[in-house]
């Protein structure tokens, strides 16, 4: 799916496999934290890819510039994990991009009632910009970082209510 400023989202293969790893090792020269579970990685490279898991990437002009994942796809509350968008790129709409394609397709699910997360920032300014950037989003954000949105609250923030 192209969206907004030529970016495109779609579901990770094993071929992206190479392309993520490019990432991470790119973010760790910057000293950036990259948010991804070894062990998903390793199922994408393997080809074998965790059925309750999904990665999503967002690409500009063929070039990877972000991931969003999300975990228990067979539960009615799955959650999301990792999210990675290249300090060049962001503030530019990938990494909100990234969120409501996920919503979409997670939601697309009849069983989802409500997808969450935790904002693992530790700088405070930071922390609170992302806290802010979720509200606006339409999710319902605690004061220990914990976020959720139900089915009925992103009806409402995607125009479908």
């Amino acid at each position: 799916m192209i969206g907004m400023r030529g970016i495109e989202i779609r579901r990770a293969t094993p071929e992206d496999s190479n392309a993520i790893e490019r990432l991470r090792i790119d973010a760790m020269r910057r000293n950036e934290i990259f948010p991804g579970p070894a062990s998903l990685m390793a199922s994408l490279r393997s080809g074998s890819n965790q059925p309750n898991s999904m990665v999503f990437l967002a690409e500009k002009e063929g070039k990877l510039v972000g991931l969003r994942s999300v975990h228990n796809l067979n539960t009615d509350s799955p959650y999301f994990r990792s999210l990675f968008v290249l300090e060049s790129e962001r503030h530019s709409g990938v990494g909100t991009a990234l969120v409501r394609h996920v919503l979409g397709e997670v939601f697309s699910f009849g069983h989802v009632k409500k997808v969450s997360g935790k904002i693992l920032e530790e700088d405070e300014l930071r922390r609170e910009k992302i806290r802010a950037h979720y509200e606006s989003m339409g999710f319902t954000v605690e004061p220990s970082g914990e976020f959720r949105m139900s089915r009925e609250a992103w009806a409402k923030a995607s125009g479908k209510a």
